[in-house]
């Protein structure tokens, strides 16, 4: 049956709507080194609304085209 991995292959799609990030997003977002932003990531995860949250507590400002 073709359509048994429809919604696991619609599971990795990502798009501006995600609510993750992925690293080069996150490193252009906070204007962060490639080694800091991989740091972070490891320890947060990649979720946007986590790694904004704790970006904010570190008084971090996002671009504003973020």
């Amino acid at each position: 049956m073709r359509g048994d991995n429809t919604s696991h292959q619609n599971s990795k799609l990502v798009g501006p709507w995600s609510d993750r990030y992925d690293l080069e997003e996150f490193i252009a977002a906070y204007h962060l080194t490639p080694l800091a932003a991989r740091e972070i990531f490891v320890k947060f995860g990649p979720q946007k609304a986590e790694l904004d949250r704790k970006m904010k507590e570190l008084g971090v400002r996002a671009n504003s085209g973020h």
